[in-house]
């Protein structure tokens, strides 16, 4: 089966995710299990400074907080990865995890995009 989209992302990163939590018609694929993984790799507590206070009314910045992912003056990355795959599922977002591109072909409608996952070999449109 072939799934039509507007907009396809490739990597889970954050700014991918923040661009799809505002377009409902994309698509997210990541080759890892971890959304962010960008992000996290680093495994050591960021300095972000004022983060929590200018984050905290944000609807991912909520549940950071509600998880502690931040304390004092430092975000915990490690805590951070399972608060982004709630976040994107309390958004609906469609993502799938696991997936490496196989191939993309420009046609004239746009992109064809062959992935494959454990599942099996996709087609996106």
């Amino acid at each position: 089966m072939v799934k039509e989209i507007s907009t396809l992302i490739i990597g889970g990163t954050y700014f991918g995710i923040g661009y799809a939590s505002a377009h409902p018609d994309c698509m997210i694929l990541e080759e890892t299990q971890i959304l962010g993984n960008d992000f996290h790799r680093s495994l050591r507590a960021a300095d972000m400074q004022n983060a929590g206070e200018r984050e905290a009314g944000t609807e991912l910045g909520k549940l950071m907080i509600k998880h502690h992912v931040w304390t004092e003056d430092k975000f915990d990355v490690l805590k951070a990865a399972p608060v982004i795959h709630e976040y994107c599922d309390q958004k609906g977002l469609r993502i799938v995890l696991d997936a490496k591109l196989l191939a993309v072909e420009r046609t004239d409608k746009g992109y064809h995009v062959t992935c494959i996952t454990n599942s099996g070999i996709h087609e996106i449109c």
